[in-house]
Parts: structure tokens; sequence; C-alpha cells
């Protein structure tokens, strides 16, 4: 009987694990050092908040899977083994490393406390920790969450944005500005365009000098060290590439699981989607391709806003929705289609909660938008 050996139980290792079952592959041995099962990492928020327990984040071990709990810190390619800081040996045919990123560390000098949002350990630091005066640094998806999780402590919060304004890569100059005023609604003190060189009890900020008692960071993440020059040098021994959402990187375990167990892998999908949230606040954005013209609808007040992509045929290829609640799964299908406007019943394109569904006239609001 094969061995298979997986490195890493987040979203790619339990998927490659499952799959491999699936697959009717030998022994199958999930390893993982942060929890003795695999957890959901977009719930490490609702924990650091303080709303989830840990077992309440937990996945479970897929069936057929031996699950270990362990770090480990010695292997041989060639002898085909892994060992435990247990002393524990494990042999294996194939290995698969799957230890997905780490936050990326403040690349200037720090002499103030420091948190990050990326794996158990970091949000069970949040879950217990309390502070009065508080700085977040990074304007992504994490950022927001950070300066939620400061503003949810109660803490005097300022949030440190290097770009211009919040989201530029999803949202357009007018609905960042209305996010903007809605965030600061919340008690956030935004600093946007501003990049530190140093992290200190005392910030230099554009409006003055600010006192922290710790700084929240989130700057993106780096590879955790897997060792992907290492694929392919030796047989047996697999690695899963980067992945910029928690379904890529199920897709990626996936499609390692699928290669060796000799069937084909999954495609990527035809339909890229993006699931952002700033406090009450969420942006969707689905998207098949770059339109080449696009109409949109803005409550500015309500930071509410909608915008449709298309191609030339007039086709919708995109569709971006803040503080609405879109049927993503029927978006999708609409773009694949290749369905224009008046083809599409547009009602049923947004769900409950009530109070988040689009009204009726507020498509026939549509108006064609300049490029950005």
């Amino acid at each position: 009987m094969e061995a298979f050996v997986v490195i890493g139980n987040g979203a790619a290792g339990r998927s490659a694990a499952e799959e491999l079952v699936r697959g009717g592959a030998g022994r199958v041995v999930l390893i993982g050092r942060e929890h003795p099962v695999p957890i959901s990492r977009p719930g490490l928020m609702y924990r650091a908040m303080g709303a989830m327990r840990i077992t309440d984040l937990e996945l479970g071990v897929p069936a057929g899977v031996e699950a270990v709990f362990g770090e480990v810190v010695a292997w041989s390619p060639v002898q085909r083994w892994v060992e435990l800081a247990s002393g524990r040996r494990l042999a294996f045919d194939h290995v698969i490393w799957a230890v997905g990123a780490v936050a990326r560390r403040f690349p200037g000098p720090v002499t103030v406390p420091v948190m990050h949002l990326q794996s158990l350990g970091d949000a069970e630091a949040l879950a217990g920790a309390e502070v009065r005066r508080w700085a977040v640094v990074g304007g992504g998806l994490v950022g927001a969450e950070l300066a939620e999780w400061g503003r949810g402590r109660g803490a005097e919060t300022h949030w440190v944005v290097r770009e211009e304004r919040l989201w530029e890569r999803w949202l357009r100059r007018e609905e960042s500005v209305a996010l903007e005023k809605r965030v600061a609604r919340h008690g956030v003190r935004l600093h946007l365009g501003v990049e530190l060189d140093a992290l200190a009890p005392v910030l230099p900020l554009p409006g003055g000098e600010v006192a922290v008692d710790a700084v929240g960071v989130a700057i993106g993440v780096a590879p955790a060290g897997w060792p992907g020059e290492w694929a392919g040098a030796w047989p047996g021994v697999h690695a899963v590439g980067d992945a910029a959402s928690w379904d890529g990187a199920m897709r990626a375990g996936r499609n390692v699981a699928l290669r060796l167990t000799g069937r084909p892998e999954l495609p990527e999908p035809v339909v890229r989607e993006e699931r952002l949230r700033c406090f009450d606040r969420a942006v969707t954005v689905l998207e098949r391709a770059q339109p080449v013209a696009e109409w949109g609808w803005l409550d500015a007040a309500q930071a509410r806003s909608l915008r449709v992509g298309t191609d030339a045929a007039g086709r919708w290829v995109r569709v971006t929705a803040m503080g609405w609640k879109l049927r993503a799964n029927r978006v999708a299908e609409v773009l694949q289609q290749g369905l224009s406007s008046d083809q599409i019943p547009v009602h049923p394109l947004f769900n409950e909660p009530e109070g988040t569904r689009l009204p009726v006239d507020a498509w026939s609001q549509l108006q064609p938008l300049p490029a950005p």
C-alpha cells in the first residue's frame, strides 16, 4: 500500500487529502501544526472578535484520512521519511507540501507590540488582547478586519493605508470615497496615501503624532517555507503552489491529488470571484473578462453601488456590487452564458436579508460610466 503524506492541513492540504482518498490512494496522512484538525481560515476574524469558539472553526478530518498533529522538523526526500518535533517518523511514497503562507512582517524597525491575523495563534492572541490606542497598517481585507477588531474593543483606531484610496483595485474613486466616509462614521481615523518607515509607540501621521499601544500589520502574506523548487527534484515530492483565495487553495490541492491518482485536473473557473468586507459593507466582484464599457449606480450616502461591465456585444462580463447581497451563483451563470441586459431577469440576482435587495427601479438608474 502506497503512503501519501500531506504536510499542512489548511484548505489546500485538506482538499488534497480528501481527493486522494476519493481517488483510491493508499494510506493518506494529513499533518497539521496549528491545530489537530483543519480549521476555517476565513473564520479566524470571528474567533479574534470573541464571537466563535475554536471548535466552531473546526472543519473535521475527511473520511479515510489519518490526522497527525505536529510540526515537521526534518525530512529525507531520498530515504522518504518526514520527522516530527516529537521524534516520530512517517515513511512516504509521495509527500505533498501544502504549508500555505504566513503574515508578511513589517520591513522596518519595530519597537511597539505588533499583531497579525493569519494563523489560529494570531486569532487567539487577538481574542485575549485589550488595547486603548490601536493602529492598523495595510489597506486590504485583513486591514479592514483589524480596524473593525480595534473598534470592537472600544479602542481609538487609526487605519494607515499606503494607497490614495480604499480598495482601488476593485472600486472606482467615487465608490472608495463613499466607503471611506462610512468607515469614518464607525469611528476609524483613516490615513490614506501614507507609508510608514518604522513602527513605534508614537507614529508620525499627517495630522500629527499619534500614540499607540499596539499595531496590527496587514501588508500581505509570504510563503511559509514550502520548498517549491524541490517539487520534481526527487520522485514522489510534490508541492501546492500559491493561491489567492480559499477556493483557489482548495482547487490547487485537489489538482495535485488528481494528478497523482491519474485523473484530469480541475480547470480554472470561467468566472473569477472576489469577496471583501469592510465593517457593515461587503463588496462582491464577479468577472469573466475585462469590460469595454460599464454602467453604474451609486448611493453615496449609504455607500451602496452597482456596476455592470459589458463586452463590445453588450454581454455582461463583470458585476461589482457594494452594499448588496448578490446571488453569486446566479450572477456567475449569467456571465458564463454571455447574456445581455435584455435577456436577464434581473430581480432574482439579489438575496435577502431584508434591506439589502436592490430596489426594482435602481436598474433603470444605471448610467454609462467614463473610463476610470
